[in-house]
């Protein structure tokens, strides 16, 4: 009996050692196998940005051959620019804008198609619309809707006596951001949903 329980725990040793090797050689292979996808990466994304790093100290005109150095006067236009703050700053509204707004959005309709409605499916195929919808064809729509002659927003405002002239959604710059991020939202608040609700059915009832 002692004989066999000694066996046994020099066995042991030797079956972790195959485990350890095994669970490295698999490791190896997964490597190996992302290696192509990341040379890819590193050609594509990798190799552009560190040229255009370079090219950042430099006064690289468009067709010019010659390309001195000035080191960080570049980016010391670019922090004195008025334009390129206008652009952070809308950049940043529109950031948390669109993705505040795709949240709450995404949540409240999770929360409602998480419960047992009748036609469940049928509202859930009908959320996704949006974002099932080609790009193209959601940017020429939404620029039909917002045309100031023939778009269906100012006929509704002008019939509902909601304004008297015709909006300029995308022409005037009070209402022009307001407006992009309605696209916005529109287009990618269905990926919130999904998300959301994934998680949501995974919670016990």
């Amino acid at each position: 009996m002692a004989l066999r329980v000694g066996a046994r725990r020099s066995a042991l040793p030797q079956v972790w050692g195959r485990q350890g090797t095994l669970a490295r050689d698999e490791a190896a292979f997964g490597y190996l196998l992302l290696l192509p996808a990341a040379l890819l990466i590193l050609v594509l994304v990798g190799v552009p940005f560190l040229n255009a790093l370079w090219l950042s100290f430099h006064k690289k005109l468009l067709g010019a051959t010659d390309a001195p150095w000035i080191g960080l006067q570049n980016y010391a236009t670019l922090i004195a620019d008025l334009v390129f703050w206008q652009a952070v700053k809308n950049t940043f509204v529109f950031t948390v804008g669109s993705i505040g707004s795709k949240l709450v959005i995404g949540l409240l309709i999770a929360l409602v198609l998480n419960e047992a409605l009748p036609m469940r499916g049928l509202w859930r195929s009908i959320v996704m619309l949006p974002y099932a919808m080609p790009t193209l064809v959601s940017v020429l729509v939404w620029k039909w809707m917002y045309n100031d002659v023939a778009g269906v927003l100012n006929y509704l405002a002008t019939t509902a006596h909601v304004a008297d002239h015709q909006i300029l959604w995308l022409g005037d710059p009070s209402i022009a951001m307001p407006a992009v991020i309605a696209v916005n939202v529109w287009r990618g608040f269905p990926f919130f949903v999904i998300t959301i609700l994934a998680g949501l059915q995974t919670v016990p009832q």
